[in-house]
């Protein structure tokens, strides 16, 4: 996401949405009217006049800037210790319909009444039942006078979605706006009966068609973990988190290092295949201290349980398998899901290879409530990235066919507060536990001052990648976090590169050193080009990188992904600087390489080039020839969206530009075509449609 939007918070975050788009079972999403605040239905002029002056007071501390700050929330020194005297003496009063819940998903009505003198700046939240506001951001919120009785009665109730953050959760009742609130009541407790079930089921592709990649969370705090493991009676506990799988229609050989499970699978009468179960590796997913900043390091930050990561072997490529996730020691289990292994490097599968590819996702709340944190320091989710919902409800319809989902950074828009992650996982597990979600790095996951990359902003809020390095363990071992220190140990190169059947994808972080003679730069050529290069002055040694040249007989099509643009339409300088910096570094390389496509994302919109070569259109690429790459942005997965464009159409290179629909690029290849098409969410849904022929 870049800067520019900001200082258009109401006009875009708020107002520029998809309308009215219909959610997985009955649930649908009312957004908000085109371009005016006064037009949405949900909120009363009372709680638009509230969140006005929040926003005027937002940019009063730097709306270009858009840094997370904390204190703006949840200050220490605002807060008192205890409820207040009105509250211990009987007068608010806060109720919940259900005393337990069952996970993330479940419904409970909230209600609040008895309360004096009600004000435009009261508000519910949802917390852990542990939690200190003080020190602690809430999962969730709304201003009580979303009941439109509320100011007059003094009562109010309203259903909210329940978050699984693997501990019991409670509401609180708080009075004086979100600068200087004061706990008042809170409810009882609601009692979380799945802390230890898995959930956040995704996978990862490892780069070889016959392996998989399965994690998943589970709840145990760090220091319940420590404790456990240091004895040595209940150390098998925690090694028993295990995935279970087998082939759907052949019967799969076992493997030497394998455990044959005890436990069946579920629909042995339709399947041959041998149940296996692999033991995935657990440790704390990050602790506290591993964070880099305020506020995923103080107020943001939430204890994100144990992760869990297992590695399926001995794949077939192509064939398709079913799998779940638990722990035999709780008897705890996921539901069953299924994925297709990878085709092997050269190979077309029947149907071809289908991608979906998209940047700038975030995360939705389909009980259109607020949260702390996503998009930085101030931007109250209300609707602004509903469309995520909706775009991953799109990519679902596309399961039968898709093979894997490639999310080109800024992904949760948690900015370091770290219960965003749980929403963001209970969102794309319907798509990311049946195929592959990768990812890049983008500056909402890695930017913060001196914390080792490019840029010193506080984009991340204090994640500095750590949770995505944890979540999303890609190929190679530039995503390691070394997450049982005290202070984070990263392998930080989060760059890397992997076949799938006719296409071959490099993936670079546009957040780290990419100039001739890094690191990554050198990744970069040698991926592509293969030994000596030959490229800028100097040539790249590749030394233990692979040396060989992109084989385009085996991979006729090449992709090449990283969040911020080398083509960008934008009047924000920083974006436009960085795009001629990258021009110079790299541009040269994916032109003698060949590159079909660059993909980027930054911007939220949707933006196409012709092929193009140093700023300069050039013929497109006849069949069996190459003259230059074509440059997507695909900033529309669900951010709110942009319009920072020059008055005119000032770049000769800019065929197609939509700032106005949410969506992602469908990708169908196969040994001889690559057909794109960006679909919206609602709608006609096909708004570009454009082919790449095999050079060979």
């Amino acid at each position: 996401m870049t800067s520019t939007c900001r200082t258009g918070l109401l006009a875009d975050s708020y107002c520029r949405c998809c309308g009215t788009h219909s959610l997985r079972g009955a649930r649908r999403v009312q957004c908000m009217q085109p371009r005016s605040m006064l037009s949405v239905q949900r909120l009363t002029s009372a709680t638009a006049a509230l969140v006005l002056f929040l926003v005027v007071a937002f940019r009063s501390v730097g709306a270009q800037d858009f840094h997370p700050n904390p204190k703006s929330f949840i200050c220490a020194a605002c807060i008192e210790d205890q409820v207040s005297h009105a509250a211990k003496a009987g007068g608010i009063k806060v109720r919940v319909s259900h005393g337990t819940f069952h996970g993330s998903g479940a419904a409970v009505t909230v209600s609040w009444s008895d309360v004096p003198k009600p004000q435009i700046s009261d508000w519910i939240a949802l917390y852990g039942a542990n939690d200190n506001p003080k020190t602690t951001a809430p999962i969730k919120f709304i201003f009580a006078n979303r009941t439109r009785t509320y100011l007059s009665t003094g009562a109010g109730s309203y259903d909210f979605i329940l978050t699984n953050t693997r501990t019991d959760l409670v509401f609180a009742f708080l009075r004086g706006g979100l600068t200087t609130p004061v706990l008042m009541a809170r409810s009882s407790v609601i009692r979380n009966l799945y802390v230890e079930q898995p959930h956040h089921v995704h996978l990862v592709y490892s780069g070889d068609p016959t392996e998989m990649t399965v994690v998943w969370a589970s709840g145990k705090s760090t220091n319940e973990l420590s404790s456990a493991l240091s004895a040595e009676s209940s150390k098998g506990y925690f090694d028993d988190h295990r995935v279970w799988y087998y082939s759907n229609n052949v019967a799969v050989e076992e493997h030497a290092d394998s455990i044959q499970s005890s436990v069946p699978h579920r629909h042995s009468s339709s399947s041959i295949g041998i149940t296996r179960s692999v033991p995935a590796t657990t440790n704390p997913a990050f602790t506290q201290a591993m964070m880099c900043g305020s506020p995923a390091s103080t107020t943001g930050y939430r204890d994100p349980g144990l992760l869990h990561v297992a590695h399926l072997t001995d794949l077939v490529p192509g064939q398709k398998y079913t799998y779940y996730c638990g722990n035999n020691a709780t008897g705890t289990k996921t539901p069953e899901f299924t994925f297709r292994a990878a085709p092997s490097a050269g190979t077309e599968p029947e149907g071809g290879v289908n991608f979906a590819i998209f940047g700038d996702m975030g995360t939705g709340e389909e009980d259109n409530t607020l949260a702390f944190g996503v998009g930085g320091f101030g931007h109250l989710e209300w609707n602004v990235q509903m469309p995520a919902i909706n775009t991953t409800s799109l990519i679902e319809s596309f399961l039968g066919d898709l093979d894997l989902v490639f999310h080109n950074g800024d992904l949760s828009y948690a900015v370091g507060y770290l219960s965003d992650w749980d929403r963001f996982f209970d969102m794309i597990e319907p798509v990311a536990a049946s195929v592959p979600w990768m990812v890049s790095m983008g500056n909402h996951e890695r930017d913060y001052p001196k914390s080792g990359g490019m840029y010193s902003s506080r984009d991340s809020g204090g994640e500095c990648g750590i949770p995505t390095l944890a979540y999303f363990p890609m190929p190679g071992g530039g995503w390691k976090p070394d997450n049982k220190q005290e202070k984070a140990v990263v392998t930080d190169s989060p760059w890397y590169s992997f076949d799938y059947g006719p296409i071959h994808v490099t993936v670079m972080s546009t957040e780290h050193d990419y100039s001739p003679g890094s690191q990554q730069h050198t990744f970069i050529t040698c991926d592509l080009l293969g030994g000596t290069t030959g490229v800028d002055a100097a040539d790249a040694v590749c030394g233990n990188e692979d040396t060989s040249p992109l084989n385009r007989s085996r991979t006729p099509f090449v992709l090449f992904f990283g969040h911020r643009p080398m083509y960008i339409n934008t009047t924000w300088p920083p974006d436009m600087n960085d795009a001629q910096k990258m021009r110079d570094a790299l541009e040269g390389v994916l032109v003698k390489a060949e590159v079909d496509m660059a993909i980027w994302g930054h911007h939220h919109s949707y933006q196409r080039s012709c092929p193009v070569i140093n700023g300069t259109c050039v013929p497109p690429s006849p069949v069996g020839g190459y003259t230059a790459p074509v440059h997507v942005v695909a900033g529309m997965g669900g951010g709110s969206l942009m319009n920072n464009f020059p008055p005119s159409r000032t770049w000769s290179w800019l065929e197609v530009l939509d700032d106005v629909n949410f969506g992602f690029l469908h990708l169908h290849a196969n040994q001889t075509s690559m057909v794109v098409q960006y679909l919206i969410d609602g709608g006609d849904r096909v708004r570009d449609t454009f082919t790449f022929y095999s050079h060979s």
